[in-house]
């Protein structure tokens, strides 16, 4: 699959998730860190197949987008909706189709490697993506820069010694490793002390979608929730905590928005009169829809009691100028100020995470400050032309047969 851009040097990138069609609700950030690479670089991206999804396909920017089969289509279930890592602990079975998955990915990559002179590859997860890369690497006819990045499933999964193993062989093959959070590089080290990671997180478009609303959300009593329905993102602490909530502010309306396999127990909770007075499940949304959501809510409750390797999220929701109120778990810190540009709590606390959720309801005009700083915050670190640029720089540092990239392209 040849690159249409000839005059800028030529990008592979791995992924597991990506945009299935137009308006797929599924995560974007792996396109959106694409498309604004395509300024620098000649990108294709190579990604698994599923039912309904092109072979190949040209998507916005010019990104060449290659999707490899690895089973008959009614099989290909491996990838999408909720990622590996979940699928694999609710679907055991699906372990058979790792194998497969992995040497028709390989598979391709050779091939690719091969008839293109990429000048580097951008592989997202250590499993499998980075694996199957430096797999492919000695099959290559020319030099490439091998970058991995690794965004949290595939760091706190996959823990067992075999896992781990794979994870540490991984890591010290390639180039570069990334990963979104300074507590994730600290984990890296925990495994692997010597690999040292570079803190590249993922982006946010601050500039055209999550944004604040041009009307004043003063007298809005909606809370929103917006995550996948599956254990660590904290849904039921909030649902625990949502009738002391409606006790103090009868009117308050709290919205989820978010899918995965705990929906149907999460509606049947909410179907109860003491818990889900006020409460609407939404299901996944499109982002236009969510960035309007998020610009209409008083208060945002993202109370993560698990693993994250970033939270993009509550970047999205102080981006729209949204006060926020998280989980402490460490990552968060990097984002959200204490007191600051939102509250960090013990989701598990019940009355504390109603506490703080009831403050910004009763003082409207002080969580408007909080979240007009919340977006400051956020604008300088996270927005896409920013985040962009930290990977062009990564990227960039190419074998010594290829001209190095700037900000025009050569």
């Amino acid at each position: 699959m040849n690159g249409s851009n000839t005059d800028k040097p030529r990008l592979l990138v791995l992924t597991s998730t990506f945009p299935r069609w137009s308006g797929d609700t599924g995560p974007r950030f792996v396109y959106d860190l694409c498309r604004h690479l395509a300024q620098y670089f000649d990108v294709t991206v190579l990604a698994p197949h599923c039912a309904g999804a092109q072979r190949k396909e040209s998507m916005a920017e010019g990104l060449l987008v290659r999707r490899f089969r690895y089973a008959p289509q009614p099989f290909e279930r491996l990838a999408y909706e909720g990622g590996m890592p979940s699928k694999l602990k609710r679907f055991p079975a699906y372990w058979l189709l790792v194998p497969v998955m992995l040497a028709a990915q390989w598979l391709v990559l050779v091939r690719m490697l091969r008839t293109g002179r990429y000048v580097a590859v951008h592989a997202h997860w250590s499993i499998p993506q980075g694996l199957v890369a430096v797999l492919a690497r000695p099959f290559s006819q020319q030099p490439f820069r091998l970058v991995c990045t690794a965004h949290g499933s595939d760091l706190y999964g996959f823990n067992g010694a075999i896992g781990r193993r794979v994870k540490r062989y991984v890591w010290r093959s390639v180039d570069q490793l990334a990963v979104v959070s300074e507590a994730m590089a600290r984990d890296v080290q925990a495994i692997a002390s010597d690999v040292t990671p570079k803190v590249a997180p993922m982006g946010v478009d601050l500039t055209h979608t999550f944004v604040p609303s041009g009307s004043s959300a003063l007298r809005s009593r909606q809370v929103l929730f917006v995550g996948r329905l599956v254990a660590g993102k904290g849904l039921e602490a909030l649902l625990s905590a949502w009738p002391m909530v409606r006790k103090s502010f009868p009117e308050a309306k709290l919205l989820i928005v978010g899918d995965g396999p705990r929906q149907a127990e999460v509606a049947a909770r909410i179907s109860d009169d003491d818990t889900g007075r006020g409460i609407s499940l939404q299901g996944s949304v499109p982002h236009a829809t969510l960035a309007r959501l998020l610009q209409a809510s008083a208060v945002v409750v993202l109370p993560f009691t698990g693993h994250e390797g970033l939270g993009l999220a509550v970047i999205e929701a102080m981006g729209c100028g949204c006060p926020v109120v998280v989980g402490d778990i460490p990552s968060v810190h990097e984002l959200v100020g204490d007191g600051v540009t939102g509250w960090i709590v013990d989701a598990k606390d019940y009355t504390a995470l109603a506490g703080r959720v009831m403050k910004l309801l009763a003082e409207p005009v002080e969580a408007r400050c909080m979240g007009e700083r919340a977006r400051r915050s956020v604008l300088s670190r996270f927005d896409w032309p920013v985040v962009a640029r930290r990977y062009r720089d990564i990227l960039q540092d190419l074998p010594g047969s290829y001209l190095r990239v700037d900000a025009t392209g050569f």
